[in-house]
């Protein structure tokens, strides 16, 4: 069991079990049930686990689209769980395509975007004239 698992399970109940087509996993707040398709890989398996488990630990309700600020949230979450500072810069710095980096760190593509967007919104925003000045 990942460390992730173990978390996971700590904090919810976690059912593996067949799903819908294109459905990878969900959150049931009424239950406080994590559950995961049992057609994932490994690494989507620990993924969409810290996922949902970023939507357990903020007691999310409902289903969401994609593009909902809930879903980019618990990406990034996901992403921050799972992803090492230091073998995500060494990793960048071999190769910049985000699918080399996902699959040299263990993870999903859009954990790779997710860690991206949080590293570029959480730099300070300098201004070009405060470097000339």
């Amino acid at each position: 069991m990942t460390d992730i698992e173990a978390f996971a399970r700590r904090r919810a109940r976690v059912l593996v079990l067949p799903m819908g087509k294109g459905f990878k996993g969900a959150y049931d707040f009424e239950r406080d049930t994590i559950y995961l398709s049992d057609k994932l890989t490994d690494v989507q398996h620990r993924c969409v686990l810290a996922h949902e488990l970023s939507h357990a630990i903020h007691g999310d309700k409902g289903c969401r689209n994609s593009h909902d600020v809930v879903e980019l949230r618990a990406d990034v979450e996901a992403a921050k769980m799972l992803i090492d500072q230091a073998d995500y810069m060494q990793a960048e710095q071999c190769c910049d395509n985000p699918t080399w980096i996902a699959r040299e760190l263990g993870v999903t593509v859009d954990l790779v975007r997710a860690y991206r967007y949080w590293l570029h919104e959480s730099m300070p925003r300098i201004c070009y004239d405060d470097l000339v000045s």
